[in-house]
């Protein structure tokens, strides 16, 4: 980040985080009375260090932990396994430009040149429909330009991770449905995307280990050790999910805790 980008996160996350507490202590705004956490980190170091009694620390009245399953996947029917489903992260999103990365056309050619080429080969491989998953942010025109021979939804993510045989991403909370249900995933890297959204992906790609393809390269694909990889994978993604989220019995939904929260105030 430069020195602009510094001040603005100055202004932005920590001033304003004063005038939010002042607000509070006056009784201009009304404090949070309760946090749902999912990851173990996260709740540790809410209930340790920002519940302690202090003057601009203490923003919750209560801290509670949830898990993380989705029950709202739960509406979707699975179809067997339909689609390859790419989830876009938007190449133009507004995060990646704040971070440097400003993409003249001839980088943007180059992305979806790459991008088509590679999904094309994959759903030769497959012999199975790609269905391209917007996100919101994106441009359709630009899109539909680019990667016109491609079925692309916007707001229907979940529905066609539910559906899908084969789940690509470059960089997106939505993969963690795509974890959730045991979907095989494949990370899709490119060096046009930005050291930003790659460092993100991390997160995700150094605890599981996905296959990873990077799209600028011609990969000669092996389907069945492909598909081989992809299953070995799934056993890691309950590790993953109960080292680093409260996951399965350590809590309830938090559907269900907001359900218990609203039954209080009808007893009232």
């Amino acid at each position: 980040a430069n020195i602009k980008q510094k001040i603005y996160f100055i202004f932005k996350k920590r001033f304003s985080l004063i005038i939010y507490r002042i607000l509070i202590i006056l009784k201009i705004l009304n404090q949070i009375n309760i946090l749902y956490v999912a990851q173990k980190k996260v709740f540790l170091k809410y209930s340790q260090y920002y519940n302690k009694k202090s003057l601009f620390r203490k923003r919750y009245k209560n801290i509670l932990k949830t898990n993380i399953k989705f029950p709202l996947l739960k509406k979707f029917k699975k179809n067997k396994n339909s689609y390859l489903v790419f989830i876009d992260s938007n190449i133009l999103h507004p995060e990646y430009i704040k971070r440097g990365q400003r993409l003249v056309r001839k980088d943007l050619q180059d992305y979806f040149y790459y991008l088509k080429t590679y999904l094309v080969n994959l759903q030769k491989l497959f012999k199975k429909k790609i269905v391209i998953c917007l996100h919101p942010s994106s441009n359709l025109k630009l899109y539909k330009k680019n990667l016109g021979n491609f079925k692309m939804y916007k707001y229907q993510t979940d529905k066609y991770i539910m559906n899908s045989f084969i789940l690509l991403f470059h960089d997106t909370s939505s993969i963690f449905s795509g974890i959730l249900l045991k979907k095989k995933i494949i990370h899709l890297k490119s060096t046009i995307m930005g050291t930003y959204a790659n460092k993100r992906a991390e997160f995700y790609t150094n605890k599981i280990k996905f296959v990873c393809h990077d799209i600028e390269k011609q990969h000669l694909i092996d389907k069945k050790r492909l598909v081989l990889n992809l299953k070995n994978n799934l056993k890691k993604y309950d590790v993953f999910l109960n080292r680093l989220y409260f996951f399965k019995n350590d809590s309830l939904s938090i559907e269900k805790l907001l359900a218990k929260e609203i039954q209080k105030f009808g007893k009232k």
